[in-house]
């Protein structure tokens, strides 16, 4: 079930949770055509042993349906934090931008790019900032790795997400 670098016997492994989420998408039917994928999100070491953590999706016409996360402990001890990793999604960041100073501060920082400088960035625009930040460990208390990515996006006259930055 999980890779090799895992190392894990299936027989110390304890089912932590599971949970599931719809977010406002129409219930599965009989006869809906769906693809399924799921990816590990996290790998850590704990005094208990490896919490792995398993987010996957359900799609129906390539659009999310379903999302579904478990998390599972392998008992024991480990100390393979080279193998560890945590990605977090972080919930959508909203600013609104009030006055020409504060594009202009956010215009200067170098992580931001903004996509199309024909449509410049005007005070009062509010902006959608999706985040998610990956990290590996060194060890128990500190990161070996951190890299945070995200997109910015604006919403249209019909409340549509619009991709504007990175």
């Amino acid at each position: 079930i999980f890779p090799a670098s895992m190392d894990g016997d299936l027989l110390k492994l304890i089912h932590l949770s599971n949970g599931s989420r719809i977010d406002g998408a129409k219930p599965l039917q009989v006869g809906d055509v769906c693809k399924a994928e799921a990816t590990i999100v996290s790998v850590t070491n704990t005094d208990a042993g490896k919490v792995v953590k398993v987010k996957g999706h359900v799609f129906r016409a390539a659009k999310p349906v379903i999302e579904v996360v478990s998390s599972f402990l392998y008992r024991g001890r480990f100390t393979d934090y080279e193998n560890t990793f945590e990605t977090t999604e972080e919930p959508d960041y909203i600013v609104a931008l009030e006055s020409d100073a504060a594009v202009g501060v956010l215009q200067s920082k170098e992580w931001f790019e903004w996509i199309d400088e024909s449509k410049p960035l005007l005070a009062g625009t509010r902006l959608i900032f999706r985040v998610k930040s990956q990290v590996s460990f060194k060890d128990k208390t500190s990161y070996r790795d951190v890299s945070v990515t995200g997109e910015i996006f604006v919403r249209n006259q019909l409340k549509a997400l619009v991709l504007v930055g990175t």
